[in-house]
């Protein structure tokens, strides 16, 4: 974004050059003339890097843009986690009727399809990729001739962030590989003051991901070992003591004797 905190600055300088009553008009081809003792550069055909007696100004470890800001790779997009995928199936549920699928790539970067045993690994393939991955799950067991077909519906994994000074702050995709700083700046608004004189592009590093759950659907991982718990043994109770001895009754209807 230090394009568009170059540009600020130079519209900046010339609104100071049309203060003077002898100009009423920028002319491209001549040099400004402040006063009798100084002088304001022309306007350019093309914004250079900022002067160097400007960089006290700048955030520590920050630096200008280079050649490399301008070089891109033309390789195919990644699938990565919570990317959206639409794949069409031909003959999977009935012979002629092609089945189109909506999968988010989970968080470990697999996607489940009907009547395969196993997840499909995703991340970290592109769209042909995970076709042929997709065609030979199926083949030849349960499709004799797979026809397949991916389209990425949401592409999560090339996104932009823009803070500050902003019309509509947020987060917004990154729409193509050549994407220049004045594309990135249009899509919030732009920005909405005009004394910015810098303009910052962090690049964050990639965070790394520790896998701990399972990676397939019903592994659940060794069981651990259930430990009875030990109990204090109960008290043995004292046994009962032996009943008093009682004389015996008489027997029924003997007569008690004479004295």
């Amino acid at each position: 974004m230090a394009l568009g905190g170059v540009l600020t600055a130079v519209l900046i300088g010339g609104c100071d050059a049309l203060k003077t009553s002898q100009w009423r008009f920028l002319s491209p081809q001549s040099v400004i003339v402040k006063s009798d003792r100084e002088s304001v550069g022309p306007i350019l055909e093309a914004v250079s890097l900022l002067d160097q007696e400007q960089s006290d100004d700048l955030l520590p470890n920050s630096t200008f843009p280079s050649e490399a800001d301008l070089q891109y790779t033309d390789e195919d997009y990644v699938i990565g986690p919570t990317d959206v995928l639409d794949i069409s199936i031909l003959d999977l549920f009935s012979e002629g009727l092609e089945t189109v699928l909506r999968r988010e790539v989970s968080d470990s970067g697999y996607i489940d399809l009907p009547q395969l045993p196993e997840r499909i690994k995703a991340e970290g393939l592109n769209k042909e990729q995970l076709k042929d991955s997709i065609r030979r799950a199926y083949s030849p067991d349960i499709l004799t001739n797979p026809q397949v077909s991916v389209t990425i519906a949401a592409r999560r994994q090339n996104t932009f962030s823009v803070l500050g000074a902003i019309a509509r702050p947020g987060t917004y995709a990154i729409v193509r590989k050549d994407m220049r700083l004045l594309q990135g700046l249009a899509m919030p608004g732009g920005i909405i003051q005009s004394n910015i004189n810098y303009i910052y592009v962090i690049r964050q590093q990639p965070a790394t991901r520790v896998a701990t759950g399972p990676e397939k659907p019903g592994d659940v991982g060794p069981i651990p070992e259930m430990v009875e718990p030990t109990r204090p043994a109960a008290p043995i109770a004292p046994a009962p003591a032996p009943a008093p001895a009682r004389a015996p009754e008489p027997a029924t209807g003997a007569s008690a004797p004479w004295t």
